[in-house]
């Protein structure tokens, strides 16, 4: 599979690997968060995640539970930063 847009790949693989020092596990780390971190690097370097088609659901069930932690997180930083939860970032 080809990739039809790599410099947004390239940004988000520097992102992540900029901010890799504040990974401290298992402190702010899951295994839902691991798995996606996991495929997405697959992904970046293969072009295809074997787990896309031998277990969907699990990968998607680790997608989703990532996406509603940072939901969550994005809330509470809000909060601590005095936003109103509704207000657009």
């Amino acid at each position: 599979m080809r990739n039809k847009d790599p410099e947004a790949t390239a940004a988000a693989y520097r992102a992540l690997s900029e901010c890799v020092n504040a990974r401290n596990f298992p402190e702010n780390t899951c295994p839902a968060s691991r798995h996606v971190q996991l495929a997405a690097e697959v992904l970046v370097k293969d072009g295809h995640y074997h787990g896309f088609q031998e277990e969907p659901h699990h990968i998607a069930t680790s997608m989703l539970t990532v996406v509603a932690e940072l939901y969550k997180a994005r809330t509470r930083l809000a909060e601590l930063e005095g936003k109103d939860s509704g207000e657009k970032a």
